[in-house]
């Protein structure tokens, strides 16, 4: 097998971090869920209340453990606190109290 089957039969693969991470499948919610979430952390982060600019995180971050928000893995951050977790596990970033504060939230949802 020659290079150029080989390359049309593996597709084009990218190796580059930035084009995997624009290729890497998406968790997207959908509009009713998003809209639940929103009332269930009282459109605010959880982490400091702040009201503005606001995101959907995973609580276990998904490049590690590949769990979708969908599954009870869903907080609402504001986009300071996101970055200050990144991907962090979620016990190095909440306390035991908002952990459990978490699961009690997801169950809502």
């Amino acid at each position: 097998m020659d290079e150029d089957e080989l390359n049309r039969l593996l597709g084009n693969l990218h190796t580059d971090k930035e084009t995997i991470k624009h290729e890497r499948p998406r968790d997207r919610l959908p509009s009713w869920l998003k809209d639940r979430i929103r009332i269930v952390f009282n459109n605010s982060c959880f982490k400091c209340d702040n009201k503005g600019d606001l995101v959907f995180d995973h609580i276990k971050p998904f490049n590690v453990h590949m769990v979708p928000m969908k599954n009870k893995n869903v907080c609402l951050l504001c986009r300071k606190c996101n970055l200050l977790k990144a991907e962090l596990e979620p016990e190095d970033y909440f306390t035991t109290e908002e952990l459990i504060m978490l699961i009690d939230l997801n169950d809502k949802l």
